[in-house]
């Protein structure tokens, strides 16, 4: 089908990151180390996949002071992308090519491509670094450096998928997930011995999910305008951050978080649009959605149509990461520019952060007043409040790039 090439200029601002904690008063409890992005690969496996390249990072490698941590991942996710050319699974129109593949009546399986479309996420504790800073269209030069200032202790860098696929005469559909995830720790010096990161055996969290309209959202839906189109949220409804002791057998403790989200939960709706493109045919009716809850790097619970997780495991003593991340159908921004409303799988996110045992003392750079000992109105002697790991800005480092993306022509 002859399709009309689409060229688009955006200006493109790759962020920094810089991190700050929550404290009344000046800290020494964190590092400053360069956090080296290498371009990630597109590794053709057929299904969707995600992995960090252990040649890089690999689990529990310590980084002291401006050391350099590199980091790359390779994937295959197909999703929807003007940039994504060479380097993604259709090239960036899989919508297109799962749409128009041509029906064979006369065999059993009617239709060979199975794969819909699919959307991944990367996250850096609770910093949903979403896919925005890792151009995949430049896979073999787009080297980013970022400075950032971590807490002394574990982290985790993660990387999450789902591919929403049919079967190959599309009366069944289903979602599949990947992810991958490196822990590493941060301490004054590389060559000082990591702290154990023991399981909390006794506590657990209780999830509770909520669905609801878009108006009851914090960011609510223009429907009329393709800079805020509908597309999926997802909100905490609690306390993003708890402390709680630590459980015995007798006495298991359990935290509560509860997130509330909107997405379009309905069945493909596509039909055939301008310059032979796959479009919505309603917006209102974009296709189904999934999460995924996950704990540090322990394992996905995927929710589904016959299992909804309401617990989840595997919290250690010290700092966790609870991760809530909402796939749902948008549509594409630009798209709608030309009258044609693409449809993206796109991916919204809420982490929690739960500390177990007795939260560490802030390290102060400074004394109490000599003179004052008891002194709590001095900026120097104010007592800090406990910080909750790293809040990082989306402001980052003011490298500007100009992107020409380029539609793939069919």
């Amino acid at each position: 089908m002859n399709k009309k090439g689409l060229i688009l200029i955006f200006l493109f601002l790759v962020s920094a990151v810089g991190a700050v904690t929550v404290t009344q008063a000046a800290t020494d409890n964190q590092v400053e180390i360069n956090f080296k992005y290498v371009p990630s690969a597109y590794v053709p496996m057929g299904e969707v996949y995600v992995e960090f390249d252990s040649r890089y990072l690999d689990d529990s490698n310590v980084f002291g002071e401006n050391d350099d941590l590199y980091f790359a991942f390779f994937y295959d996710v197909a999703v929807e992308a003007y940039f994504g050319g060479a380097v993604t699974y259709g090239g960036g129109a899989q919508p297109d090519n799962w749409f128009y593949d041509v029906q064979d009546l006369n065999s059993s399986c009617q239709y060979t491509e199975t794969r819909v479309v699919g959307a991944f996420n990367v996250f850096l504790d609770n910093f949903d670094m979403g896919v925005s800073n890792f151009d995949i269209a430049v896979d073999n030069g787009n080297y980013q450096e970022i400075k950032l200032k971590l807490d002394i202790g574990w982290h985790y860098l993660t990387i999450v998928a789902a591919e929403l696929v049919s079967d190959c005469n599309r009366t069944m559909f289903w979602w599949e997930y990947a992810k991958d995830e490196k822990k590493f720790y941060v301490a004054k010096d590389k060559n000082d011995i990591p702290t154990l990161a023991e399981d909390a055996w006794y506590n657990d969290v209780s999830m509770t999910t909520t669905a609801v309209n878009s108006e009851d959202l914090g960011q609510y839906y223009n429907w009329t305008s393709f800079l805020a189109s509908p597309r999926p949220v997802a909100e905490s409804t609690a306390n993003q951050y708890a402390e709680d002791d630590l459980g015995t057998e007798l006495g298991p403790i359990t935290t509560n978080i509860a997130v509330q989200w909107n997405a379009s939960d309905t069945v493909l709706n596509w039909v055939d649009g301008p310059y032979g493109w796959v479009v919505y045919d309603n917006i209102y009716e974009m296709g189904p959605t999934t999460h995924v809850w996950f704990v540090n790097n322990n394992d996905i619970d995927a929710a589904n149509e016959t299992y909804e997780p309401d617990t989840l495991t595997g919290l250690q003593q010290g700092q966790n990461w609870v991760y809530f991340v909402l796939f749902g159908f948008r549509v594409d921004d630009y798209s709608q520019l030309y009258g044609a409303p693409l449809p993206q799988l796109a991916a919204d996110s809420v982490v929690f952060s739960v500390y177990l045992g007795e939260y560490p003392p802030e390290i102060t750079e400074t004394d109490p007043c000599p003179e004052c000992p008891e002194c709590t109105e001095c900026e120097e002697c104010i007592e800090p409040t406990p910080g909750f790991g790293i809040l990082i800005s989306v402001s980052m480092l003011g490298l500007a790039a100009v992107l020409i993306l380029v539609r793939k022509r069919k």
